[in-house]
This record gives C-alpha cells, structure tokens and sequence, in this order.
C-alpha cells in the first residue's frame, strides 16, 4: 500500500469516526496487520486529535439484545455479531495504548496520551477549551475503563466455545490496566463530590489532575478546595 493510500485510509477512518456507531470499522482498520505493517510508523505516530476521535469511537459499547428475546429468530446472530465487534474494538483501544506507551511511556509518549484524552468527545478536537483540560483527562480515562467493565456485565458466550470469549475479555482488561496505570502515572486524578445541603443527595462530581512530579503547590491547593486523590480503577 503506497502512502498516499493510506492517507486516504485515515481520512476514511476519521470520517467514520464522526458516527460512533462505526467503531467496529475503525477497529477492521487498526486490527488488520497487512495496513500497520506497510504503515506502522506513520499509523503508531499519529497525532494527538486523531487518536481522540478513534478512541472516542471505539470505546461505543456494542449493547447485546437480551436472551430472552431468543423466540426472535435472529437473537443468537445479533449478540454475536455484537460481542465480536466489541471484542474487536477493546483490541484496537489497547493496540492505540501500547504503541503510545511502549514498554516504558516516554515524556512525549505521556504527554501525546494525555492531550488524546483531553480532546476524546470534541467535536472539533483540535479546539480544546484549557479550563476543561483536566476535567476532561478524568471524565474520558473513565470512559475508556468503563467500555472494558460493560462487558462483564453483558455475559456472553460464544456459540461455538463457551469460555474462549470471557478468557480474552479478562486478558483484554488485565492488559488495558498495566497499559493505562503506566501512562496515568504522571497525572493524578483528583475528585471533589458534592451534596445537596438539604437532602444529602449527590450533586455533582468534580475532577482535577496535578502533575506528580514538582507540582506540591498544586496539589494542596486542590486539597483546600476539597479535591481527594483518587484509585481510578476503583472510581465509580
């Protein structure tokens, strides 16, 4: 494949990426060896907008039709066809994360993460408003974790091997982890809750980030303000 014709293959992919329906496709693309092996450096160094409308796609959970509707002839296809791409495109989003952090995240590998998911959900990702920088880090980390977790909810299993697709889903979430716990290192999640004075209930969450290396300043200041550190992977 001429690099001409991959441009065009991202071009595409971009553009599929405006429907978050079309996750699926834009994981074809990512997961087909052929492409990234004529094209792994351009594919593994794109920059930080086009990573945000790709992994805002893939992260679209694929919902699976109830088996209770099983007295519609076509239940059983639909869930596996739902499942597959979901499966499909966990792979592509720890594929995006692996060759951003590499076996150590480098300084730019971190900063081109974080600058991703800032602008994952814009609608013109090149446009970021720097006052929801952080918030936005926090909010879409979340997001990404929350695509893997939906599917231990979702049970499946294939028709035709009754443990091969859970095994992969606790190996596709396991590497996600160590992917996604090297390349939050050097940004903290910080979260504020607040209640309703009257009733106690949940208002709002608030979230915020300090740089964990020589930002002692910053990290107090949100402690005054209410902001808690926070487990990410435990974060509901």
């Amino acid at each position: 494949m001429t690099p001409l014709l991959f441009v065009n293959i991202i071009d595409d992919m971009e553009t599929l990426a405006t429907d978050k329906e079309n996750g699926h496709f834009v994981a074809n693309f990512l997961n087909d060896e052929e492409y990234l092996k004529q094209n792994r450096h351009w594919i593994e160094n794109m920059p930080a907008e086009t990573l945000a409308k790709l992994l805002e796609v893939l992260c679209h959970y694929n919902y699976l039709p109830s088996e209770k509707l099983d007295f519609f002839s076509d239940v059983a296809d639909k869930r596996d066809t739902a499942a597959k791409r979901n499966q499909n495109q966990r792979k592509a989003v720890n594929k995006i994360l692996g060759w951003i952090c590499g076996k150590v995240p480098s300084k730019a590998g971190l900063a081109r993460f974080e600058n991703a998911l800032q602008r994952m959900g814009l609608d013109k990702p090149t446009e970021l408003n720097k006052t929801e920088q952080w918030q936005r880090y926090a909010e879409n980390i979340m997001k990404l974790r929350a695509f893997f977790e939906q599917a231990f909810d979702d049970i499946y299993q294939d028709q035709n091997d009754k443990n091969d697709y859970m095994d992969k889903l606790d190996k596709d979430y396991k590497e996600f982890k160590e992917r996604i716990f090297l390349l939050t290192e050097n940004a903290k999640i910080m979260q504020k809750i607040s209640y309703s004075g009257h009733t106690g209930i949940l208002e709002t969450k608030e979230y915020s980030v300090y740089q964990s290396s020589g930002d002692e300043e910053r990290y107090q200041m949100l402690k005054k303000q209410g902001f808690k550190l926070t487990d990410w992977m435990n974060l509901k």
